[in-house]
């Protein structure tokens, strides 16, 4: 009877082969091991999630919360909220990355290599282990080399960095807006809702006096019974629509909150100041705010970047099937 050894890396690969998980991940499960039960973390990332405390909100902030504006309230905004920030530090980076661009098409290259060889002459062979003579032979040499004509290659890659610079910039423009309205709509939402509150805490005073009228006329036969529990009916619908518009008030806060770049239970109160009816002028045709998006709207104007470096990026791609014209000088 034969017997016949696998080798351990056969065994290896079959294992991994067959089994339906990642290798572990910092000594735990790479993902969970069903659809119902939730994944747990290493234990230095639980440490690590337990630290993430937010930071104190300042007290000049807490200060400007007793009247707060709505461009106080985008101000914050736009100070804390980070997709502006990424937005940013990617515009950034294509600023650079076209710096770059010019920078290596546009400019000769220059290049300085030195090389120094020492040699040694053994006439007994190498056993005597005695050089009679040495030579020291050392070289130095400069390049400058200047691409002259790609078929337009250079121009190409130069537009796509231009592009994707311009398409950056119009997506940080886009998530400037896009923090601004964030804002603007928590801020409308919490001033609609605390007027609210107390459109519906002057009916449940109504109510209430209602209730009280009616009981009285109950008690003295000037009133059914029926009068009074319609009556009291309507006084408890008020107080649960103030117990309602108390709870939006809170959520909307919390929204304000985080819009302004703060966690929601940051502030127990925000005296914020209604703005007022709209500026002249906002009420604009359906054409005309049509015409003004195509025109101004961030979002379009970084699609249409995008796709003219796309555009760019096939002319260079296509140059570099063609044959380039260069100057190179040498001098040794």
């Amino acid at each position: 009877m034969k017997s016949h050894l696998i080798p351990i890396p056969v065994l290896s690969l079959l294992f991994f082969g067959c089994s339906h998980l990642s290798p572990p991940v910092s000594g735990v499960s790479a993902v969970s091991r069903s659809a119902s039960v939730p994944w747990s973390p290493p234990k230095p990332d639980r440490k690590e999630a337990a630290r993430m405390i937010p930071p104190a909100v300042p007290d000049t902030t807490r200060d400007k919360m007793a009247g707060l504006t709505l461009a106080d309230a985008v101000a914050l905004a736009l100070e804390n909220d980070p997709d502006t920030r990424a937005a940013w530090a990617a515009a950034r980076s294509e600023a650079a990355s076209r710096a770059g661009t010019l920078g290596s098409l546009w400019l000769p290259n220059v290049t300085l290599n030195a090389a120094a060889t020492r040699l040694w002459s053994f006439p007994d062979g190498f056993d005597s282990r005695q050089a009679r003579d040495s030579l020291t032979v050392t070289r130095a040499e400069a390049g400058l080399s200047f691409l002259l004509f790609d078929f337009g290659g250079r121009a190409s890659s130069t537009a796509m960095a231009r592009e994707a610079l311009l398409a950056a910039d119009w997506t940080h423009n886009q998530a400037i807006q896009n923090a601004v309205l964030k804002t603007e709509t928590a801020f409308f939402n919490y001033c609609a809702s605390r007027s609210l509150l107390e459109a519906n805490r002057t009916s449940l005073a109504e109510a209430e006096q209602h209730f009280r009228a009616a009981e009285e006329k109950h008690r003295v036969g000037l009133a059914t019974l029926a009068d009074a529990l319609q009556a009291r009916t309507a006084h408890s619908e008020a107080r649960l629509a103030v117990l309602e518009a108390e709870g939006q008030v809170r959520i909307t806060r919390g929204g304000l909150a985080t819009a302004m770049g703060f966690p929601a239970n940051a502030f127990q109160d925000i005296g914020a100041v209604d703005p007022g009816p709209p500026v002249p002028g906002a009420g604009r045709t359906v054409d005309s705010l049509v015409t003004l998006a195509l025109a101004a709207r961030p979002d379009l104007q970084a699609v249409r970047a995008a796709g003219r470096a796309a555009s760019a990026a096939a002319d260079a791609a296509l140059s570099r099937m063609l044959p380039t014209l260069s100057l190179s000088l040498i001098h040794i």
